[in-house]
């Protein structure tokens, strides 16, 4: 208490202090045609140090500033420079919000001023920020996809072509924290993790930190990935709409005004695919054509829903709500009836059945933001959401049988069911200050209260019925867990600018689980030295704990589903200790460069035990045992990784390669071994081109070496005799076929090789534009190996393989084969 008191008179005479001497110049900057906040922009006094780069917000402060007259200059990559004078008086506060217009040429100071404040500003370590027309220009899988844009960035990892899933440095996806406007979510994924849940139209721009993240993130251990979406046009109403071989998509947004003193920004978007209805037609045209009825249904689809609605109440507030929607479908129908006569027994038999299976998963999240400019200096920040993630099989079917004999009649029928479901919700509310103390330093601090609600369980339920008697009726629970722990989280950080070469950030952040008896504290330390003014290096070092894992096998190949299920009581919070250092050079082309290496050690981590399961007989029915069982382990990761990147010409892109290494050992076992998703080198080539006649070509090259595999080596042979019968008396013998494994993940896949091209063309029209585009994936057509599967051979007896007949084969099971695709879509 103390403490705070003292705290609290520092900064109360601190700000005394400068605001009688010193003026703050603040404001947002915004594109012009649109009003969409813009990044990164640089704000600064001409022939001064003053200046600042705004946030993703588009918010910039500029304070402590003398008294004088000045020249606000306002520059960034792409647009048309502003300038601004301004009289400024000791101890006032000045507003300029600036509107931007987009340059066809950017100059080449303006360039590399805007793109050298950026380098010099920024300590984050291991970040790589997407706009939407980067994500746009990769050739992808069907459509363009935000996360597996980020599997070409070097340290990210995914296993098969067949999950856009992120294994980053050594970590598994349920260690990577996905947000959504600063909101988690839990299972960004369709169709098994084939496609992310994101519309990338939608999207504004997309952060990703792969490690060394600061205090304000926190009950992850991985990296983090925040999707900022469009806020919306603020000076009209606009829309484009995207038609691709899987799903349909469109996004409209425009001004909003309630009054003088509210007005604001919406933006709504859909995506859906439409291989049901498109199925449907061709049924209705056969049925049309055949005149008989076809009942077969196409029975998938996914859909995802986004909303964002910005209001800004007079100068100083700014309230934001946010909706975000999506799932996969899949349903079947069943039904049947049929009919026997034996007139030459007098007897007739009606059967008639039916049923459905139903599985359905995604997320729903839904939030509101209010940001309060408490001065110039101090903007406070207050989250309050929901996010949801929740799965469900629901299985039930109907039989009943009519039966008329000559002397007997006997009606019978059956009801049955089944279902199974996981569910997670968090609800959380986020209070958040940034405070510039004094010209040096930048405090941030802010608490999370967070609640959570896991749901695991499983019913089996069925009813028999002879003519009008119930002649048995089931119900059973055979899994049921639920978890309700509470978290609380505080951080605080100071962002110090200890000379102009030497910068510093510095936090801690504290929290806690209601499972877990105390307080975690987990330091972070970020420092960054400017070797020139072209050259740095940087620093970073940092404790992460997590409270939540999932029940998911350990070697699965497709990872189709997460199951979260809490850190339970008795097993310590999973954490991670991260070691960065890196190199990063501004070269005088508008390229970046960068060379990090990294050491990881995890700690706690857990594996579900799955061999331990087992189904047992109680009273109320049969109870799964032990599905909550984890063993722990420990690993720890190092490499290398390099980084080039080029932001503006006719050729952009960037090239990656990483060296990489996991190890991990199980609490029971006594070897240190490769996990399935260690992958020793990487290389990934990006590239986008500017053709004439509004005609781009994007590429991506990946080479990877192999990940590692438990092999089979051979297989033998048991026997087993099954005894039987009463007065007659039978022998049985049985033969069951067992696999021998080597040592574990001791082999690997051969190396991975993938190159995608695609090709996009851009036209005006009176009304808008529309683009169209083609994209080729895997064009020299590679079968990468995803797995293998193990027979038994079938030979002749005369053959003989060296002396000796083998009693194994693997056949490969293959990534993706060549796969074009194409699409249009439209602006208006």
């Amino acid at each position: 208490m103390l403490i705070k008191r003292i705290l609290f008179i520092i900064v109360f005479l601190q700000s005394i202090v400068f605001a009688q001497s010193n003026a703050s110049i603040y404001g947002f900057v915004r594109e012009k045609a649109t009003g969409e906040p813009l990044s990164y922009v640089n704000v600064f006094l001409k022939g001064t140090d003053f200046g600042a780069p705004t946030n993703s917000e588009g918010y910039y402060s500029i304070s402590f500033v003398p008294a004088g007259e000045y020249e606000i200059v306002v520059s960034m990559i792409g647009y048309e420079t502003i300038t601004k004078k301004a009289k400024v008086e000791a101890g006032k506060d000045y507003r300029y919000d600036f509107f931007m217009n987009i340059s066809p040429v950017a100059g080449e100071k303006i360039t590399v001023v805007a793109e050298r404040e950026k380098f010099k500003e920024s300590l984050t370590v291991s970040g790589f920020t997407f706009s939407m027309k980067s994500i746009n220009s990769i050739p992808g899988f069907m459509e363009s996809d935000v996360l597996r844009a980020i599997q070409h960035l070097p340290g990210v990892q995914s296993i098969t072509d067949y999950t856009a899933a992120l294994y980053v440095r050594g970590g598994t996806p349920d260690q990577n924290l996905v947000m959504i406007d600063g909101i988690p979510i839990y299972n960004p994924f369709h169709l098994g993790a084939i496609f992310s849940t994101f519309n990338t139209d939608a999207i504004k721009e997309a952060e990703f930190i792969a490690g060394g993240f600061p205090v304000e993130y926190g009950d992850r251990i991985g990296s983090v990935i925040n999707i900022v979406q469009r806020d919306g046009n603020a000076n009209q109403i606009k829309g484009n709409a995207n038609v691709s071989l899987i799903s349909s998509k469109i996004l409209l947004e425009g001004p909003l005004k309630i009054s003088k003193n509210i007005t604001g920004t919406w933006m709504i978007g859909g995506r859906r695919t439409y291989f049901d209805k498109m199925f449907d037609g061709v049924n209705f045209i056969v049925e049309k054509i055949s005149g008989e009825e076809n009942s077969l249904k196409f029975p998938y689809y996914f859909y995802d829903f986004n909303n964002k609605i910005n209001l800004n109440i007079g100068n100083n507030y700014r309230i934001t709500l946010i909706s975000f929607y999506g799932d996969d479908v899949f349903y079947y129908k069943h039904r049947d009836e049929y009919s026997y006569e034996y007139p030459e027994f007098n007897e007739y038999s009606y059967h008639k059945e039916s049923g459905e299976f139903t599985v359905k998963w995604g997320n729903r999240a839904n939030g509101i933001i209010w940001r309060w400019l408490l001065s110039p200096r101090l903007v406070v920040k207050n989250y309050l959401y929901n996010t949801r993630f929740r799965f469900f099989v629901d299985v039930w079917g109907r039989e009943s049988e009519y039966y008329i004999a000559e002397r007997d009649t006997n009606r019978s029928k059956v009801n049955y069911g089944f279902n199974t479901y996981d569910y997670i919700s968090e609800n959380s509310y986020n209070i958040s200050f940034s405070y510039k103390l004094s010209p040096k330093h930048l405090v941030l601090s802010g608490c999370d209260i967070k609640w959570y609600d896991y749901n695991l369980g499983m019913e089996i339920y069925g009813k028999e019925w002879e003519d009008t008697l119930l002649y048995s009726n089931i119900y059973m629970k055979p899994l049921d867990m639920k978890y309700h722990p509470f978290e609380y989280h505080f951080y605080i950080q100071d962002k110090w600018e200890i000379n102009p070469l030497l910068f510093c950030q510095f936090g801690l952040r504290s929290s806690k689980n209601t499972n877990q008896t105390k307080f975690y504290n987990d330091p972070r330390f970020n420092i960054k030295y400017m070797i020139t003014e072209n050259l740095s290096t940087k620093f970073s070092w940092g404790i992460y704990h997590q409270y939540l894992t999932t029940a998911n096998p350990p070697d699965e190949t497709l990872r189709l589903l997460d199951v979260w299920l809490p850190v339970a009581r008795g097993h310590l919070p999973i954490k991670a200790i991260h070691n960065i250092l890196g190199f990063e050079y501004l070269l005088p082309n508008n390229s970046y460069f960068r060379i990090e290496g990294y050491y990881k050690d995890y700690k706690n981590l857990l594996e579900l035990k799955a061999e331990k399961i087992t189904v047992e007989e109680e009273d109320e029915g049969i109870v799964f045992k032990h599905v909550n069982e984890f063993r722990n382990a420990k690993a720890y990761s190092y490499g290398l990784e390099i980084l080039y990147k080029k932001t503006s010409g006719k050729i952009q892109g960037w090239i990656g390669y990483s060296y990489a290494v996991v190890k991990k050992k199980l609490e029971d076992g006594n070897k240190w071994f490769f996990p399935k998703y260690d992958r020793r080198h990487s290389l990934n080539i990006v590239g986008f081109i500017k053709l004439k006649n509004n005609l781009k070509l994007g590429t991506t090259l990946t080479y990877c070496s192999g990940n590692p595999y438990t092999p089979i080596v051979g297989k033998i042979k048991e026997f087993y005799i099954l005894m039987g019968g009463g007065y007659y008396r039978y022998f049985d013998l049985y033969v069951n076929n067992l696999w021998l494994l080597g040592e574990k993940n001791s082999a690997r896949y051969p190396y991975y090789f993938r190159l995608d091209i695609g090709i996009m063309k851009r036209k005006e029209k009176s009304w808008g534009s529309y683009e169209w585009y083609f994209h080729i994936i895997n064009v020299t057509m590679r079968l990468n190996v995803m797995t293998y599967i193990y027979e038994e051979p079938y030979y002749e007896d005369e053959v003989i393989y060296e002396g000796k007949k083998p009693t194994v084969v693997k056949y490969p099971i293959p990534m993706f084969p060549i796969m074009p695709t194409f699409g249009v879509k439209f602006e208006f």
